[in-house]
């Protein structure tokens, strides 16, 4: 830049006129599905903005809200009745009410979500998972996810946020969980198989005792079976080949 030529001092000055105008603009657009909240240093002022052009006071500085429909994603990590560790995600689908726009500006901030909606979330998880085992989790989704939702409307209840759907997309178990559930459905589809070939005459009751007994015999099996009968307390070891430790930190 030639700061020796005559335009220097105009550009220069043209510089700082966008600048001051930018920053104290007497004008605000409130985007659509948004609306407006004006703060004077820190402290807010007048009615909320709605959609559209206005003008303001230089210094006062505009937060906009999106009102519309956001869907939010929480992960969490919970203890099932039978003390098994699982991880739980959840999305939920909310929106602001308007009316409570400005006290939730005035006690948390725009940081909703993080402040609100998480903390609700996972503590209706936590609430809702204890009341069923690992097992269970899968067999009895819809229940599980009433117990989740019942929860979480309850906790958002007078919170400033609207809930119009939880919905609960993933359930995830340890690999030492996930491998007992594989083995156990694989084998007692096993049995169920023999059954029916018995039936019609294909196979003796002794080939049947036998898979029956296989079953039993099924090391990952018999390890889940130990977990589930696991009385919380005293600590539970698995067999060296899955090496898993489980212990009470509680006591």
């Amino acid at each position: 830049m030639n700061f020796k030529s005559p335009w220097f001092p105009w550009l220069a000055v043209f510089t700082i006129l966008v600048v001051l105008l930018i920053a104290f603009s007497p004008l605000v657009f409130i985007r659509a599905g948004h609306r407006g909240l004006a703060t004077f240093f820190g402290d807010t002022q007048g009615d909320l903005l709605d959609v559209g052009l206005h003008f303001k006071y230089p210094l006062l500085r505009v937060h906009q809200f999106d009102t519309r429909t956001q869907t939010h994603d929480v992960s969490s990590g919970v203890v099932t009745k039978d003390m098994q560790l699982v991880t739980l995600g959840v999305t939920v689908s909310y929106r602001l009410d308007t009316q409570d726009i400005r006290d939730l500006f005035e006690t948390v901030g725009a940081d909703i979500e993080t402040k609100i909606i998480d903390p609700a979330v996972k503590e209706s998880v936590n609430k809702a998972v204890t009341q069923f085992t690992a097992e269970e989790l899968v067999s009895k989704r819809d229940e599980l996810k009433t117990a989740v939702v019942a929860g979480v409307t309850e906790q958002m209840t007078e919170s400033g946020v609207i809930i119009e759907e939880v919905a609960i997309i993933s359930v995830g178990f340890s690999k030492t969980l996930q491998a007992a559930f594989e083995a156990t459905n694989i084998a007692e589809q096993a049995v169920i198989t023999a059954t029916a070939r018995k039936q019609a005459g294909e196979l003796e009751a002794d080939t049947i005792e036998a898979l029956s007994k296989a079953l039993r015999g099924n090391e990952v099996y018999i390890q889940y079976e130990i977990m589930k009968r696991w009385d919380g307390k005293s600590p539970l070891y698995l067999a060296p080949t899955l090496p898993v430790q489980i212990v009470n930190n509680g006591e």
